[in-house]
């Protein structure tokens, strides 16, 4: 009986929420980034949880920076993340004819180049602005694309979301029955893409994000040692007329220390640090409102760490963004 009143429960939503995915598709984007910019701060007032998460974060990073910044840096990164999800509803229309109009690339030879080795490639992103439209983008130019994504939690909505990033060419890998499918993607040549800068709990490894601890994902360092596979990061900027600019930046290069879980450890570092400078140097389009740092390693998870850390001081190089 639970399972039918769930059910219906998210039938309702769906029904609800359908109507409103497709207005923000088909009615003029100008009208609709109005509309919903005005929602991302009429949430960013009255939301005094989510609205202090994001200001306690900021502050814990950028320790010298006005409040004021700090506040404008907050209401634009929810309004980033509000054209996010309106951007995804676009990607229904987009096809291999006006791609173009949705995402420009630059740095295409970086991701051929990992793909000649074989071992097909990762394209690691994060929380920022839209990286779902850009792999989209890359899919919809004939590139076999793997996008990893967890369940929505409503059946309905789920199937609805998965039908629209199928239909510019993306490949669907649920995280919760992953692993197997994203190890057969890169042996079969192929490309995953994911984002790589969530919270992971206790089921990742210990690193240093934005100068703090945070348990970060393991998965692309688990699976460059298993495959072979190359990790390419991928950052991407809005250019303020409803389209994005990605770059591709060169493969990860990494040398093997033979112990296992320090490699892991400097490899998902190296990870981190790439990720930490773009966030410092773009911290309006970062989705600060995520309790990225909510658990904290004990002791001798930090010992540990900090044993690996020294060996993680590497330079890291956004020089091919501008």
């Amino acid at each position: 009986m639970s399972r039918k009143r769930s059910a219906l429960k998210e039938f309702i939503i769906y029904i609800a929420a359908a109507p409103v995915m497709e207005f923000n598709r088909f009615a003029p984007r100008k009208m609709v980034y109005t509309l919903w910019e005005l929602l991302a701060k009429l949430f960013w007032k009255l939301n005094k949880r989510r609205r202090r998460i994001a200001l306690d974060n900021l502050r814990s990073v950028f320790k010298s920076m006005p409040e004021e910044r700090m506040e404008d840096i907050g209401v634009r990164s929810v309004i980033s993340m509000v054209w996010m999800y309106v951007e995804f509803c676009w990607m229904g229309g987009m096809n291999k004819g006006n791609v173009d109009s949705y995402a420009t690339v630059e740095g295409w030879e970086n991701l051929e180049r990992a793909l000649k080795q074989g071992k097909g490639a990762m394209l690691t992103s994060m929380h920022i602005y839209n990286g779902e439209l850009v792999s989209g983008s890359i899919a919809a130019r004939g590139m076999p694309v793997h996008w990893v994504i967890r369940e929505v939690d409503n059946r309905f909505l789920d199937k609805k979301m998965d039908g629209i990033r199928e239909s510019c060419g993306l490949k669907i890998v649920k995280k919760e029955k992953a692993m197997h499918s994203m190890i057969k993607a890169l042996r079969d040549g192929e490309i995953l893409a994911f984002t790589a800068d969530q919270k992971a709990s206790t089921n990742g490894v210990w690193v240093k994000f934005l100068g703090r601890w945070s348990s970060n994902h393991k998965s692309p360092a688990v699976l460059h040692f298993r495959t072979g596979a190359p990790i390419v990061p991928i950052f991407s900027f809005p250019k303020g007329d409803g389209t994005h600019h990605a770059y591709i930046l060169p493969e990860l290069e990494f040398k093997q220390t033979g112990e296992s879980k320090r490699d892991i450890f400097l490899l998902t570092q190296k990870i981190a640090d790439l990720q930490s400078e773009f966030v410092r140097k773009h911290p309006e389009i970062w989705l600060w409102m995520h309790r990225k740092w909510s658990v904290q390693p004990n002791e001798k998870e930090i010992s540990e760490s900090e044993r690996f850390a020294e060996e993680a001081r590497m330079k890291t190089d956004l020089s091919g963004i501008k």
